[in-house]
């Protein structure tokens, strides 16, 4: 089963919850939990990253993670000023 996800559009990232921020030119910032314990209290970090359109409503989007880097495709279900819902069709660790 694949996950659906639904980020609310913000000014800035918080610092105590998950994140992304999609820039111009296919940057990516992620800001999600720094270590591979997700039990209270997590700490939250920002990890670089690149996205890049495949379709009309499909992503890849490659970033850094405690463990790495992961590589996802999204596919986008709905975009507004307000969020964006998307299914995550599959990830994958990328090895170095």
């Amino acid at each position: 089963m694949n996950t659906v996800a639904v980020w609310e559009n913000v000014e800035q990232l918080d610092k105590n919850k998950d994140g992304m921020e999609f820039k111009k030119d296919g940057i990516l910032v992620v800001r999600t939990n720094s270590g591979s314990c997700a039990t209270p209290p997590i700490t939250y970090k920002n990890y670089n990253g690149i996205w890049k359109k495949t379709s009309d409503s499909t992503l890849v989007i490659i970033h850094g993670f405690w463990g790495g880097k992961l590589e996802s495709n999204i596919l986008i279900k709905t975009l507004n000023n307000k969020e964006l819902i998307f299914e995550i069709l599959d990830d994958k660790i990328i090895k170095n």
